[in-house]
C-alpha cells in the first residue's frame, strides 16, 4: 500500500499568521484604549478639573472601588480619590478657584458642600493649597486627624511621609491647625510646624517661602536656570550665626554638591542642573535636624514645531473663503496653546489669538495676502508663554484658473447592483453654466477600451444598460467639459472607478434621518422620512409601519404609522430624543420584519448665550500676569462656542472658535472693547453645524491703579540725627483699587547692592512711623491685593538717611601731654587728677588709663564708663609703675533712654611715671664699732 503524502499549504500559514497578529494588535489596541479612558458622570455634580499633570494620575470614585487613569481636563466629582505615581504631579482647579498641587506619590479625597466649603483629605503624600480669595472655607485634614484650616487668598504646604511624620507650612497669608486632641496653633505668612507621632506641635526653626517643597521646574531655554530661596528663621532658630544651605543629586545628601553658609539676608540664589534631580535643604547649625528640604526636577522641554500650514505654502480657493487648519506637535507640561496670526512678519500688526487644548485650531476669517503665524504653548505654575515656535508664513490666494468638472455620483469604488435592466445615474459639478460634457465609461483606467460615449448639457446622464452592454466587472468614468472660455485649461476630470454586479435582495432599510440625526423643531412638518422595503415584502405588496417611541426598547409609542408610500412627512414632534424603526405589515395583519433603530434628536431653537461676565458696560482688569475672563451661560444643546472680541474700531482682536466651556480668556490691553458670543452645534456626519446670534457685550479693559508713595519723597535725604531723634513717617496713597491692609517693606542696602529687609509690618492704615533709622542708603515700598484678588504694590522708592556727625573731640586739660611724675610729686600727693574741657552736647565720657608695655602693646589700668564730670581721681596708686602711661578721653551723646546718637573721636595724652637714682651713694662714719 502506498503512503499518502500531504503538501503544507503556504498561502494558508501566511494566513492563520497574519489573522493571529491582527487580532492581537486589536486586543493590545482595546486594552490601551480602556486602560485611558477616564469615565463622566451624570449623577454627580462636578466640583474640579484636572487642569494639569504630569505622568499617571488615576482616580477611584467614593462608590467605586477600580481605578482609572484621568486625563488633562477630566471632571471631578465630590468624593473622588485622586492619587499620583512615582515622579508624577497633577494639578486640581476647584470651581471657586482654589489650585491643589499633588506631588509624587500622594493620595487625597475631596469633598464640596455649601455649608463647610472645600474640604481635602490627604493620606499620605505632599500637597499645595493655593486657595482663592473667594472661597470661603478650605480645609486639610491630615492622616493622623489633624485639620488645618487655610484662610482666603493664603498659600499652604502639607506633608505626610511614611514615617508617621506631618509638616504644615504657609507660604503666604494665615491658617490655624488644630490636632486630634484639640490642640489649636495659629499660623502666619513664612511659619511651618511639625506633628509628632505623639500628637506634639512643634515649631520649625526655618521655613522656606518662595517654591514648594517638590518643585517641577521647564527648562525651555536649554540652559541652567537660577532658583531663588527664601525663608523665615524663628527668633530661636540661631540664625544669627548664619544658615547653611546645602544641595545634593542625592535624596540622602550622601555627597553634597554645594554648601553656603548665608549671614545677614534672608535668601540665596541656586543653580540647578540643565535636566534632572536637586535636592535642597536649609537649617542651621544648632537645628540640623530640623532643616527645610525639598526637591527641584528640571525637565528639558524643548520649542514647539509647527505641521501645518507648511511654512511658506499657499492656499488657494475659487469662491468662498478658505479654512484654515492650524497643527503643531505639543508636549505633555503645556496646559493650553496659544496660536497668533498676524499681517507682519513680527507678528506686530493687529494679530488675531486663539486659545486651544489639543493640537490644531481651524479658523475661517482670514483674507487674501500673506499671514504669519507662531504657536505659543502656556505652561502652569507661573511659567506662563514660553518656548514659542518659530514664525511661519503661508499665503491665501484666490484661485483664477478654472476648477476641473468634479465628479460626484457614483462615489469612487462604489457598486452599482441590478436585477433585470442597469439602471444608472452619473453626476457632476461644474464652475461654468454654458457648457456641454462628454461622459465616457471604459473598461480600463487609460480609458483605450470604451464601452459608452455620451454628450450632453446638464450635469447629469441617467442612462439604463442591459447585462450584455454592461458585465458584471470594473469600470471608470470621467466627463470631458466643452465651452467657448478661454481660461478652462482643465476640462478634464479625474477618472473614477465603479463595479456592476447583479443585486442581492434588499431588506427593510431606514434612509433618513440618519442614526444620531439632528432635526430643528421649527422645520419638523418639512423633514421627509425616508425608507426602503425589502423586496420580498415588496413582492406580496406589504405595507411599510413606522414607529417613533421616546424609549430604544419601544416600550411606550409616540406614533405608529401603516403606509403603502416610502415616504412620511408633516409629523409635529416635541424637543427630545427619539428612536424610529420600520417594518412590514402583512396582509393577515401581522407586522414583521423590523429594522434596527436609529436615534435622532428633536432640537428647539438654539439660544444665544447670555454674557455674565464682563457687565455691560462693565470695567475689567488685566494684571499682566492673568489673562481676562469671559463668562457666559451656558445653551442647552450647544457642542462649543464661537467667542470673538472687536476693539472699537470693529477690527476682530481676538478669536477662540471652539470653546466647549462656557468660560474663554484673553490677554487684552487697556481700550474699549466688544466680546461677541455665539452657540454653536457641531457638523456631524447627517447633520450641518448649527449657529446661534452673537451675543453682544461692550466693556473697557484696564490695568490695576498701584499704590502711590508719597512721603518720605523718591530719592530723599533725612538728616542722621533727626532720623534718629524723630520718627520717620512714610505714607501712601491708594488709586482706584483699594485694600483693607497693606504690608509696609522697608529695605537696607548692603555694601554689595543687595537688599536687606529691616522692617515689614502689615497695617491697615496709609501710614506708618518707624523709629531710629539708622544712616544708609534705603528702598521702601507698600504691597497689598485689592478686593478683587489682585496685586496693587507700588514701585519701590530710594530713602538716603545721612551720615550722623561725630562730637568734637575732647580737649585734654591735665595732665599736659608728655608729663613725668616723680617721687617729689608722689612725696606730696596721694593721687593723680585728670581733667578735660567739656564738649558741646556730650551727655558722658568715658576715661581710660593704659600702661604702654614694652612692645608697645597696651593694658588698661583704670576705666570709667558713664562720667558726667570732666575729671578724674586716681586714687589707687597700686594700680601704677614706672613706666609710660596712656590716657583717653571719649565724648558721648546718649538719648533719654540710654540709645547711643553719636560720640567723639577720643582724645589721648601720655604720662611717664620716673624715679631717677642718685649718681653717688654717700655713707655715713660708723665710729668705732663694739668689740673692737
Amino acid at each position: 500500500m502506498r503512503k499518502r503524502i500531504r503538501f503544507k499549504s503556504l498561502l494558508l500559514d501566511l494566513f492563520v499568521l497574519l489573522l493571529c497578529l491582527s487580532l492581537a494588535g486589536g486586543g493590545a489596541y482595546l486594552f490601551w484604549k480602556d486602560l485611558n479612558s477616564s469615565s463622566v458622570r451624570s449623577d454627580k455634580e462636578c466640583i474640579a478639573t484636572l487642569s494639569y499633570k504630569y505622568r499617571i494620575s488615576q482616580r477611584k470614585y467614593q462608590d467605586r472601588a477600580v481605578w482609572e487613569r484621568l486625563s488633562q481636563n477630566s471632571p471631578l466629582y465630590n468624593g473622588d480619590i485622586i492619587r499620583t505615581a512615582e515622579l508624577a504631579s497633577a494639578v486640581i482647579h476647584f470651581d471657586d478657584g482654589t489650585d491643589l498641587n499633588l506631588s509624587e506619590n500622594t493620595m487625597v479625597q475631596i469633598f464640596y458642600d455649601e455649608e463647610n466649603g472645600l474640604q481635602i483629605t490627604v493620606d499620605g503624600g505632599d500637597i499645595q493649597v493655593d486657595s482663592s480669595s473667594q472661597s470661603t472655607a478650605v480645609s486639610v485634614r491630615l492622616d493622623d486627624g489633624s485639620v488645618v484650616n487655610v484662610g482666603a487668598g493664603s498659600s499652604l504646604a502639607a506633608k505626610a511621609d511614611a514615617s508617621g511624620s506631618r509638616n504644615v507650612e504657609v507660604k503666604s497669608g494665615i491658617a490655624s491647625l488644630m490636632t486630634e486632641d484639640g490642640q489649636t496653633t495659629s499660623l502666619l505668612n513664612g511659619e511651618s510646624v511639625s506633628i509628632e507621632n505623639g500628637g506634639e506641635v512643634v515649631r520649625n526653626p526655618i521655613t522656606v517661602t518662595s517654591i514648594p517643597r517638590d518643585m517641577c521646574l521647564l527648562n525651555i531655554e536649554g540652559q541652567k536656570r537660577p532658583v531663588t530661596l527664601v525663608w523665615n528663621a524663628s527668633s530661636d532658630a540661631g540664625a544669627e550665626n548664619g544658615v547653611i544651605v546645602q544641595t545634593s543629586l542625592s535624596k540622602d545628601f550622601a555627597e553634597i554638591l554645594t554648601e553656603q553658609t548665608v549671614t545677614d539676608a534672608s535668601s540665596c540664589t541656586l543653580t540647578t542642573p540643565e535636566s534632572g534631580l536637586l535636592y535642597w535643604r536649609v537649617f542651621t547649625s544648632q537645628a540640623e535636624d530640623k532643616a527645610s528640604e525639598g526637591k527641584i526636577t528640571v525637565q528639558k522641554v524643548s520649542a514647539l514645531n509647527a505641521t501645518s500650514p507648511a511654512d511658506s505654502g499657499e492656499i488657494r480657493y475659487r469662491s468662498a473663503s478658505p479654512r484654515v487648519m492650524f497643527r503643531w506637535e505639543g508636549n505633555s507640561f503645556a496646559e493650553y496653546y496659544r496660536v497668533t496670526v498676524s499681517s507682519a512678519p513680527d507678528l506686530s500688526a493687529a494679530p488675531l489669538t486663539f486659545d486651544a487644548t489639543d493640537t490644531f485650531v481651524s479658523v475661517d476669517s482670514l483674507t487674501d495676502g500673506t499671514w504669519y503665524w507662531q504657536v505659543s504653548p502656556y505652561y502652569p505654575n507661573g511659567i506662563a508663554f514660553a518656548g514659542e515656535s518659530p514664525i511661519y508664513s503661508f499665503s491665501i490666494t484666490k484661485n483664477v484658473v478654472i476648477a476641473s468638472p468634479s465628479l460626484t455620483i457614483p462615489a469612487d469604488k462604489a457598486t452599482i447592483s441590478y436585477r433585470d435592466t442597469i439602471s444608472t445615474t452619473f453626476m457632476w459639478k461644474s464652475e461654468l453654466r454654458d457648457a456641454s460634457y462628454q461622459l465616457l465609461i471604459a473598461r480600463d483606467s487609460s480609458f483605450a477600451n470604451l464601452v459608452y460615449d455620451e454628450t450632453t448639457s446638464a450635469l447629469r446622464l441617467q442612462k439604463d444598460f442591459t447585462p450584455s452592454e454592461l458585465p458584471d466587472g470594473t469600470y471608470w468614468w470621467k466627463v470631458i467639459r466643452s465651452s467657448s472660455n478661454s481660461d478652462d485649461l482643465t476640462p478634464e476630470s479625474e477618472a473614477r472607478q465603479f463595479t456592476i454586479a447583479q443585486y442581492v435582495p434588499q431588506q427593510n432599510k431606514l434612509t433618513y434621518p440618519a442614526d444620531g440625526a439632528r432635526l430643528e423643531q421649527d422645520k419638523m412638518s418639512a423633514v421627509k422620512f425616508s425608507w426602503k422595503l425589502g423586496d420580498d415584502y415588496k413582492n406580496v405588496k406589504a405595507q411599510s409601519v413606522i414607529q417613533i417611541s421616546r424609549s430604544e426598547n419601544f416600550n411606550t409609542l409616540v406614533m405608529e404609522r401603516s403606509t403603502d408610500s416610502l415616504t412620511l412627512d408633516g409629523l409635529q414632534l416635541e424637543e427630545g430624543t427619539y428612536w424610529w424603526r420600520l417594518g412590514a405589515r402583512l396582509a393577515s395583519g401581522s407586522v414583521e420584519g423590523f429594522t434596527v433603530a436609529n436615534r435622532f434628536t428633536v432640537l428647539g431653537q438654539l439660544l444665544p448665550p447670555m454674557v455674565t461676565t464682563p457687565a455691560s458696560g462693565g470695567e475689567m482688569l488685566y494684571t499682566g500676569s492673568t489673562p481676562l475672563e469671559f463668562k457666559w451661560t451656558e445653551v442647552k444643546g450647544a457642542d462649543y462656542y464661537n467667542v470673538r472680541v472687536y476693539d472699537v474700531d470693529d477690527n476682530l482682536v481676538a478669536q477662540n472658535a471652539s470653546v466647549k466651556e462656557n468660560t474663554a480668556q484673553f490677554a487684552l490691553p487697556t481700550g474699549k472693547y466688544v466680546l461677541k458670543v455665539q452657540s454653536v452645534i457641531a457638523a456631524t456626519e447627517a447633520d450641518a453645524a448649527r449657529q446661534s446670534d452673537f451675543t453682544n457685550r461692550s466693556f473697557t479693559v484696564r490695568q490695576p491703579d498701584a499704590i502711590t508713595l508719597v512721603s518720605p519723597a523718591a530719592r530723599g535725604r533725612i538728616e542722621g540725627l533727626t532720623a534718629i531723634r524723630q520718627p520717620t513717617v512714610f505714607t501712601w496713597a491708594p488709586g482706584k483699587d483699594s485694600a483693607s491692609s497693606y504690608q509696609f517693606v522697608l529695605s537696607r542696602q548692603n555694601a554689595d547692592g543687595s537688599l536687606r529687609v529691616v522692617e515689614q509690618k502689615t497695617v491697615t492704615g496709609t501710614s506708618l512711623s518707624i523709629s531710629r533709622i539708622t544712616p544708609g542708603t534705603y528702598s521702601w515700598r507698600v504691597n497689598a491685593t485689592a478686593s478683587g484678588g489682585y496685586a496693587i504694590d507700588s514701585a519701590p522708592s530710594q530713602l538716603t538717611v545721612t551720615a550722623i556727625p561725630p562730637l568734637p573731640k575732647p580737649q585734654l586739660s591735665s595732665p599736659v601731654h608728655n608729663t613725668v611724675l616723680g617721687a617729689t610729686y608722689f612725696k606730696n600727693n596721694r593721687s593723680i587728677s585728670f581733667s578735660w574741657k567739656a564738649v558741646a552736647g556730650a551727655t558722658s565720657y568715658t576715661f581710660v588709663l593704659y600702661k604702654v608695655n614694652a612692645n608697645g602693646t597696651r593694658v588698661a589700668v583704670q576705666t570709667n564708663r558713664r562720667l558726667n564730670a570732666t575729671s578724674v581721681q586716681v586714687t589707687d596708686l597700686t594700680k601704677l609703675d614706672v613706666g609710660t602711661f596712656v590716657w583717653e578721653v571719649t565724648a558721648y551723646a546718649h538719648a533719654s533712654d540710654g540709645y547711643e546718637e553719636r560720640r567723639s573721636e577720643s582724645s589721648s595724652a601720655t604720662l611717664k611715671i620716673d624715679f631717677t637714682a642718685p649718681q653717688q651713694v654717700e655713707t655715713v662714719d660708723p665710729g668705732r664699732l663694739y668689740g673692737e
